[in-house]
């Protein structure tokens, strides 16, 4: 960022994943849009797997600067690393805001619980 000459305030940035069978981009943008968005990863020959996000996200060395990331529902279901093991995400999208529960299925009454 200081590179570029722009403020490092990790609350005002957020950070955009965007995944495709074949390529992964990582884009900073600007809390209100009032500075130019920054590209910061780009791996043209990546799938979208969750090992690949991993790398990426510690290349650019996420947990130091822990940006709010805004991404599609594929790509926070690659993050939340899904457990296939009997558990179910619901998730609802609403103003922006993806909210998910995690639902597992009830060994005495075979019906969902939320966790």
């Amino acid at each position: 960022m200081k590179e570029f000459g722009l403020p490092l305030d990790v609350n005002e940035w957020r950070l955009f994943i965007d995944s495709s069978k074949l390529s992964l981009k990582m884009v900073l943008l600007h809390n209100g849009d009032e500075l130019p968005c920054i590209p910061i990863a780009y791996a043209p020959h990546m799938k979208e797997t969750y090992e690949h996000l991993q790398q990426l996200l510690h290349r650019i060395e996420y947990t130091q600067y822990e940006w709010s990331i805004c991404a599609d529902l594929k790509v926070v279901a690659l993050l939340m690393a899904f457990n296939r093991a009997l558990q179910n995400f619901a998730a609802s999208f609403v103003n922006g805001i993806v909210v998910l529960q995690i639902y597992t299925i009830s060994r005495k009454t075979g019906l969902p619980e939320c966790v």
